[in-house]
């Protein structure tokens, strides 16, 4: 039996949209679709901790490994408080984005921007 298809949307409270379970014609060979249905500011939250946590590791790696050219500090702690605050400016800009994009709704209104 092959495993059920997620899709995940991002729904307004004015649009109608709920999440839902949608049984395929077909039989067990054919799977079925589950569409979860996501208020904008919780996927801006997601998206935003995603590039944070990303940003963090990413900067602790680079000052691991020596690709820093001695500009981040030795010590494991203060390296580690150096990069949640060089990736907050990141995850700052990440959020912007997408308040612009999906509270203004231009998700919608232009799709082709989002490739």
């Amino acid at each position: 039996m092959p495993d059920d298809i997620k899709s995940v949307v991002v729904a307004r409270a004015d649009d109608g949209v709920a999440s839902g379970y949608a049984t395929t014609p077909g039989g067990a060979s054919t799977p079925n679709l589950i569409v979860e249905a996501l208020s904008p500011l919780r996927v801006i939250m997601i998206r935003t901790s995603r590039v944070y946590l990303q940003s963090v590791l990413g900067f602790v790696s680079a000052g691991m490994t020596g690709f820093d050219a001695g500009l981040l500090p030795d010590e494991f702690g203060a390296l580690f408080v150096l990069a949640c605050k060089m990736s907050a400016a990141t995850a700052a800009v990440t959020a912007l984005q997408n308040f612009l994009e999906l509270l203004g709704k231009l998700d919608q209104k232009y799709p082709e921007l989002r490739a």
